[in-house]
């Protein structure tokens, strides 16, 4: 057994794979199913039905004197007390478990203690009762064999023992306890049969005092209640196995639905997830986003990093630039929309984009990218830099493709961004004029201070990209601007 596996027993094979957290999980969930969901009920109709029987069996003690038969242990005016105490202890146990699994609170809190309090209630219920039942009935005594000399008719308290049997079948089967303590019957049981095959062994007051010592039931009877002690733990031993191989079914598939859950989440907005699974199969959503703000990130210098470096290298770099690029659109509640190469796009919208729009978060991103470039590059020693363009308008959104479907942004807009992206200088965000309207007017309208986000106009006369294209400014909706910010700021912005 691993040391993350729970202990296996060979009779019980769905155990086999359960973790200790998984065989924990499944205690509560068993636990939860079949003993404290209908605790409460199973007990207030047990204490009913016991003191209506009780009430029923008094009349007939009462009916048949009992007392004037001498018991082989004590005092024949002891049998009506011994019933009485017996039942009463039963009803009471039972009326104590009524009430306590009414809250449920510490019932389902503590499943190892509740089902090892219910294995010693059911142990002592039964042995209380038998001993009752002993009190009960008197054709095994002396007096009453001579008196029914000559008559051949059953004796009239024998209904009484198949009342016996009765109460301790349903008493077995009233709760399905794990299999380790339903095994804890059959000692119990042949505790029982001991005590009543040997009972000279256990009373030897009575064989001194010269009664006939025998007991109060057959051994095919008490063997009959031994078989149906097996009988239970063979079906406890099948629900078990029935509810650990449904455990681990129900838990496969509930991994598996976070698995998939998680991968459509990573690849199209979560809510348009949510609208793809209200929409019928065949139906394809499409949405126009009126004010989204799109940022366009590309690492400059990285090609020429990587043409020096193996395989399994760049894709490490890649792979730790973007993850933190991933963690800023989760501080951010930016959506990641594609990787293309090494350049990153994300933005926000209005819904079902993202279930918030913010324009100055788009742009708080756009600087930590940055400022995440630069510290990375900072701490290997290598000259990688990180530039962003940034835009605000109209898009439309849209899933692509058949088998790798994708959540893609289409639309004029798309190609101002990436305009925006190529022509900004290294290490800087350069936003368009409609993005800095955009965020003015909601840190206005929010009170945020201006040096959250400071803008400058470019006085360049053509925006020019690093491979020396010209672009005017008219093609990305007029003058552009180099946006700043204090880090103090930003941050508490974050």
């Amino acid at each position: 057994v691993r040391g993350d596996e729970a202990g296996s027993l060979w009779f019980l094979s769905e155990r086999v794979g359960f973790t200790k957290e998984m065989d924990e999980e499944w205690k509560a969930a068993f636990h939860q199913e079949h003993i404290a969901k209908t605790l409460h009920l199973k007990f207030g109709r047990f204490c009913i039905s016991t003191l209506l029987l009780t009430a029923f069996e008094l009349v007939f003690l009462l009916k048949w004197r009992v007392w004037h038969y001498p018991h082989q242990v004590y005092s024949r005016h002891m049998r009506w007390i011994i019933f009485v105490y017996s039942r009463g202890i039963v009803i009471t146990m039972g009326m104590l478990w009524w009430f306590a699994a009414e809250s449920q609170k510490c019932v389902r809190r503590r499943p190892f203690a509740t089902q090892l309090a219910l294995f010693v209630t059911g142990c002592v219920s039964t042995l209380l009762m038998y001993i009752s039942y002993d009190a009960l009935c008197y054709s095994q005594s002396i007096v009453y064999r001579k008196l029914s000399t000559g008559h051949f008719h059953a004796p009239q308290d024998q209904t009484l023992t198949l009342n016996f049997f009765m109460f301790f079948c349903l008493s077995m089967r009233m709760h399905q306890l794990p299999i380790w303590l339903s095994l804890g019957f059959l000692p119990f049981m042949l505790g029982i049969l001991g005590l009543h095959r040997y009972f000279h062994i256990f009373f030897p007051w009575a064989v001194y005092k010269g009664r006939e010592v025998e007991p109060p039931f057959s051994d095919e009877a008490l063997l009959v209640l031994l078989i149906q002690v097996c009988i239970n733990v063979a079906i406890s031993h099948e629900v078990e196995q029935s509810s650990r191989r449904r455990f681990k079914a129900q838990r496969a598939v509930r991994l598996t639905e976070e698995r998939t859950t998680y991968i459509l989440d990573a690849l199209m907005p979560p809510l348009v997830v949510e609208e793809i699974c209200r929409l019928p199969a065949s139906t394809v959503p499409s949405h126009q986003y009126r004010h989204a703000t799109i940022a366009q990130s590309d690492l400059c210098g990285f090609t020429q990093l990587a043409s020096t470096k193996k395989p399994t290298e760049v894709v490490q770099f890649m792979g730790e630039l973007f993850g933190s690029f991933d963690v800023l659109t989760d501080r951010h509640g930016v959506y990641k929309v594609e990787t293309v190469g090494d350049a990153y796009i994300a933005g926000m919208a209005e819904k079902p984009l993202t279930p918030t729009n913010s324009p100055v978060a788009v742009v708080l991103f756009g600087l930590d990218m940055v400022r995440a470039v630069d510290d990375w590059a900072r701490g290997l020693g290598v000259k990688v830099a990180c530039r962003v363009g940034i835009h605000y308008g109209e898009c439309i959104g849209g899933i692509v493709g058949s088998e790798m479907q994708r959540y893609h942004l289409f639309g004029e807009m798309m190609t101002v961004v990436e305009v925006l992206e190529s022509t900004a200088p290294e290490g800087k965000v350069q936003a368009s004029a409609a993005c800095r309207c955009a965020v003015l007017e909601q840190m206005e309208e929010f009170n945020i201070p201006e040096q959250v986000a400071l803008f400058h106009e470019r006085g360049d006369l053509v925006l020019r990209t690093s491979k020396d294209e010209e672009h005017e400014y008219d093609e990305v909706g007029g003058r552009t601007f180099i946006v700043q910010s204090y880090a103090q700021n930003r941050q508490a912005q974050a």
